[in-house]
């Protein structure tokens, strides 16, 4: 593995007259002319739930920014036994295309006739961060992933006698951006993203690549041309468009999707329109609702593995000099578990108090709010990409990947 790390960091020098013979205290007012940041500072916090207990927290603070590219070969964790439904546990799924277009979703099944899971709750191979232009060429210019304000966090369920017992730990960053890279394998958790690009691009997918698209269907992208469509993106159940898939007694009760293969907009979603109202806003949102994949005869469902690259973050070049208040995605964090626990939201979203994590390793790529006040997304793609796929940057000289 190839890092290269940067890191700088505020450091207070203090100078003041101090008589040769011996040192002398600053005295209250001196004191108070002195300002100054930690570089590590540590947070203490408790939380209480009425069905899960009383849980205490501990945050170390690196206050940091941090420049990175990095490539390794693989990064799994949560690596334990599960099976398909238990704890929201997505099956893997095989699709097939039968010659009138139509697609058919087929269970992956071990050699004992259950449903295939994958082994890892989280699983990125070859994953890079940041990216090398010209990596090809005689100039290869690193372009490293930034990371604002890292921190580590020990979460503690506290019992009815005061014991406590490590029940969590996690890792994540005040705030974030850059090209994050990997044949996406495995994902637990929120995933959240915005797709966003034209009905001309749906025409072309529904009536034309792919032929599902009913006359209508087709008629109204026609008609809708160059009016801009977005939905959000979503972590699905395999390709049946559903968010959880239920317990072995139909029941759902996890509070998120594990070991996800698939993304896309979940059933009852609907593709909407920020263009002026010009009459097609309506048409639009009732027809291009999600059912079993398809919205006004556009596939709505796809393998994760499709997303070679991904930026986190705002891509800006033009953006201000503060980065990260600009184009850092926030709330970012990766956290193993042994329980339930609430973890403090730090997305900046008014009403967002806890990230519930359940069992196991959990990714949070949620979307987040600025210093502005407006909500955006970790990962935003255009329509094209989202229905394409998005081919990977180069995180090695000479090579894409596998350095």
């Amino acid at each position: 593995m190839r890092t290269i790390i940067t890191t700088t960091a505020a450091i207070l020098t203090l100078s003041f007259a101090t008589q040769a013979s011996a040192m002398q205290a600053l005295g209250d007012s001196e004191l108070g002319n002195v300002t100054g940041q930690a570089f590590i500072t540590v947070d203490t916090s408790s939380y209480s739930d009425g069905t899960y207990g009383n849980f205490e927290f501990s945050k170390i603070n690196l206050g940091v920014d941090i420049e990175i590219q990095a490539n390794a070969d693989s990064v799994k964790l949560g690596t334990f036994e599960r099976s398909f439904g238990s704890e929201g546990t997505a099956p893997l799924i095989d699709v097939s295309f039968a010659s009138n277009g139509d697609r058919n979703w087929n269970y992956q099944l071990d050699e004992n006739g259950a449903v295939k899971v994958n082994d890892s709750d989280l699983q990125l191979d070859n994953l890079g961060l940041g990216r090398i232009d010209d990596a090809f060429g005689d100039n290869p210019v690193v372009v490293p992933f930034n990371i604002h304000n890292p921190y580590i966090e020990l979460a503690y369920a506290v019992d009815g006698s005061g014991v406590r017992r490590i029940a969590g730990v996690r890792i994540g960053a005040e705030a974030a951006y850059g090209d994050l890279s990997a044949d996406l394998i495995s994902l637990t958790g929120t995933f959240e993203g915005k797709v966003i690009g034209t009905a001309d691009v749906a025409y072309q997918n529904a009536c034309v690549d792919t032929n599902t698209g009913s006359w209508f269907d087709c008629l109204a992208l026609a008609i809708a041309g160059g009016t801009l469509m977005e939905s959000e993106l979503n972590l699905l159940n395999g390709a049946d468009g559903e968010p959880i898939p239920a317990d072995s007694d139909g029941q759902i009760r996890a509070m998120y999707i594990k070991r996800a293969s698939w993304a896309g907009i979940k059933n009852g979603d609907y593709f909407t329109t920020t263009d002026p109202d010009n009459g097609l806003r309506g048409i639009i949102e009732l027809l291009a609702v999600a059912d079993n994949c398809v919205a006004s005869g556009v596939t709505t469902c796809f393998p994760i593995s499709i997303y070679d690259s991904i930026y986190i973050g705002v891509n800006d070049a033009d953006s201000s000099d503060d980065n990260f208040t600009d184009n850092g995605a926030r709330g970012l964090f990766v956290s193993l578990q042994s329980e339930v626990v609430p973890w403090e939201d730090f997305s900046g979203i008014s009403g967002a108090t806890r990230v519930w994590t359940e069992r196991g390793a959990y990714l949070n790529s949620a979307k987040y709010m600025t210093a502005s006040g407006d909500i955006k997304y970790p990962l935003v793609l255009d329509l094209y990409e989202g229905l394409s796929g998005v081919q990977r940057v180069n995180t090695c000289v000479g090579r894409s990947k596998g350095c």
